[in-house]
C-alpha cells in the first residue's frame, strides 16, 4: 500500500500562512511607525504653542551671549531687592504697624 504524500500540501499551507503572517506584522509596524511620528509631531507643536513668543521666535537669540543674559538676570533679581526692601521699610515705618498675631493698630 502506497501512503499519500501529505506532507507537501501542508508544507505549501505553511508557506503561505507564514508570508501572509509576516506582511501583515509588516503593515502593522508601518501602521505603529506612522502612528508614533503623527504622536510626536503634535507634542512638539503642543511644547512650541506653550513656550514664550520671543523663546519661538527666534531661539538662536538668547543663546548668544550667556554672559549678557546672567547680568541682566543679576540686574533685575538686584532691582527686585531693592523694591522689596522699600516694600518692608514702607510698612515697618507707616502708619499701620502689626501689633500681636493678625491685628493692626494706627500708630
Amino acid at each position: 500500500m502506497h501512503s499519500p504524500d501529505v506532507s507537501q500540501p501542508n508544507l505549501d499551507t505553511f508557506n503561505e500562512f507564514s508570508n501572509s503572517y509576516a506582511e501583515l506584522m509588516l503593515r502593522v509596524m508601518q501602521q505603529n511607525i506612522e502612528q508614533i511620528q503623527l504622536m510626536q509631531a503634535k507634542f512638539a507643536e503642543s511644547v512650541r504653542q506653550m513656550l514664550p513668543k520671543e523663546t519661538t521666535a527666534n531661539p538662536d537669540e538668547s543663546t548668544q551671549n550667556p554672559a549678557q543674559e546672567i547680568e541682566s538676570l543679576k540686574a533685575q533679581v538686584e532691582e527686585l531687592n531693592r523694591r522689596l526692601a522699600a516694600l518692608e521699610n514702607k510698612t515697618k515705618s507707616g502708619r499701620w504697624n502689626k501689633t500681636g498675631s493678625g491685628h493692626f493698630k494706627i500708630s
